[in-house]
């Protein structure tokens, strides 16, 4: 960049000390104009100042816990980025915020296509680093992948606030942490209630019955892929009771034991207590086009209800059971690859309305092969699947699990 400069004829007869002095201060402030130019046009070219340069680019405050037992664990409390830094995200110039993090740092791995990604590490001063606080990570428009260490147990309501440019986060488990109760299971308690430009606002169900039992999010729009690196399971367990005389069921453990002359009963139910993923987790989360799970074997209920921006899915080998409801209402799913799902129930692609629907390469056949036990209304409301689509499937129920003469032999 270059200024203009006036010439200015210093010919002139100077008839006092006072005119030579105006002149070499008009001199000096042309002077500072052309210097402060230069400058600007240095910035704008993607060079800061020393100064801002030798400042941490990126800036992690943690607090130090420490349990009854002894045992010492850090919370990451808040991120943020140097003014240098927040210079080159301003300008969209990723080149340099990468070559700004090598130099500080003194790496060579930052690069303009992967330095959007912030990794949280996973431990600090060599203490693990076990929770993420409330609003530690917040409108950092930069951040196009966040990836959470498996050391990290709980992650604090609104904890990514405003983080309108993620497309992928990879996380140990979903919601406030493994067992959460309530909302605390849902994945959009991490990005809290506070919406903005970019976020997507979504009400999610964490239980069945009432509008009473949802919470609204808001989730960035451009989120569109979910990998959960913790075991995905579910364990039956069983609970021994009694019924009392006001007719109410009372626990028998070992803090209350059976009274004489009562009958125990029994009852055995699917506990995600000790599961990275809980029912509901992903519930109307419409943004989401793909997921990942390292360790997986079934899919709780309602899981992905009414998910609809997923338009494939296809299991891995180790997934085999598909939850009651798990993706009703998926309304783009064209393409279903069951592989080796053995357990499909109740309802858990009711409302598919796409699914089997033709595309300009694929006929989107649903194999059955590996399935031996199909739930009433799995397939109920699939308005673009017909029999004809429908391979390997000789359950004696399987009419239950269909529309209503869906399997009825035309008449010639």
């Amino acid at each position: 960049m270059f200024a203009r400069v006036t010439r200015v004829d210093l010919n002139f007869p100077l008839r006092s000390n006072r005119m030579k002095k105006l002149v070499r201060i008009l001199m000096s402030i042309l002077l500072v104009s052309i210097l402060s130019m230069s400058v600007l046009a240095c910035n704008k070219d993607g060079e800061s100042s020393t100064a801002d340069r030798t400042v941490e680019p990126m800036q992690f405050s943690y607090n130090l816990e420490e349990d009854d037992d002894g045992n010492q664990t850090y919370t990451l409390t808040e991120f943020s980025l140097s003014a240098a830094a927040k210079e080159f995200v301003d300008d969209g110039n990723w080149a340099e915020l990468a070559k700004l993090f090598n130099e500080y740092y003194k790496v060579t791995t930052y690069t303009a296509e992967n330095v959007r990604t912030l990794t949280i590490a996973n431990t600090h001063a060599d203490l693990p680093v076990t929770k993420i606080a409330a609003n530690a990570i917040t409108n950092q428009s930069f951040i196009t992948e966040l990836v959470i260490p498996d050391s990290v147990t709980e992650i604090e309501l609104g904890a990514f606030v405003g983080l309108s440019s993620l497309e992928k986060i990879s996380l140990p488990f979903v919601g406030n942490k493994k067992g959460a109760v309530g909302a605390g299971k849902l994945f959009g308690y991490i990005f809290g209630s506070v919406g903005g430009t970019g976020l997507t606002s979504v009400t999610q169900n964490y239980n069945e019955g009432t509008s009473e039992n949802t919470a609204t999010y808001y989730v960035p729009t451009s989120l569109t892929t979910v990998v959960v690196t913790g075991e995905i399971k579910a364990e039956d367990v069983t609970v021994n009771y009694y019924i009392n005389d006001n007719d109410e069921m009372v626990i028998v453990n070992e803090e209350n034991s059976l009274p004489e002359g009562e009958e125990q009963l029994s009852v055995t139910f699917v506990s995600y207590e000790n599961s990275a993923l809980q029912p509901f987790a992903f519930y109307g989360i419409t943004t989401l086009t793909s997921f990942e799970f390292n360790s997986c074997t079934a899919i709780p209920d309602y899981t992905f209800y009414g998910c609809t921006g997923f338009k494939t899915l296809s299991f891995a080998d180790s997934i085999t059971s598909i939850g009651k409801y798990a993706f009703a209402n998926c309304t783009s799913i064209r393409t279903l690859s069951l592989n080796k799902v053995t357990d499909i129930l109740e309802g858990a692609f009711s409302g598919c309305t796409a699914i089997g629907k033709n595309s300009a390469t694929e006929q989107n056949t649903v194999n059955f092969v590996s399935v031996s036990n199909l739930g009433k209304d799995a397939f109920k409301g699939c308005t673009s699947l017909s029999k004809e689509k429908v391979v390997n499937l000789t359950l004696a129920n399987k009419e239950d699990a269909f529309d209503k003469d869906f399997f009825k032999v035309d008449e010639e």
